[in-house]
């Protein structure tokens, strides 16, 4: 999944009601591996989804924006580049 796509996901259905809502407590991001013959790929399918799931967990609704998600990200990538981490670039 593309970071902007990652970035646009709404843990939130919008029919909860403000009460149910409020008992919604984490999110979490499944990756189906089964298919994924090496970690190198496996790898490339799971990042950056950690970056935006903490992103879209942490930030409101209301300020939720991909440009300001952009310099962090992409800080992060050369953390990725330096533990040898593959991982989809954010201008992909």
């Amino acid at each position: 999944m593309p970071p902007r796509s990652a970035s646009r996901y709404e843990p939130l259905p919008a029919e909860l009601s403000s009460e149910q809502a409020k008992h919604v407590l984490a999110t979490q991001a499944q990756l189906w591996s089964e298919y994924m013959p090496t970690t190198r790929q496996m790898e490339y399918m799971a990042f950056p989804r950690p970056a935006a799931l903490a992103d879209v967990a942490w930030t409101s609704p209301s300020r939720k924006d991909y440009a300001p998600f952009l310099n962090p990200l992409r800080a992060q990538e050369e953390r990725w580049r330096l533990v040898g981490i593959t991982f989809r670039p954010a201008d992909r």
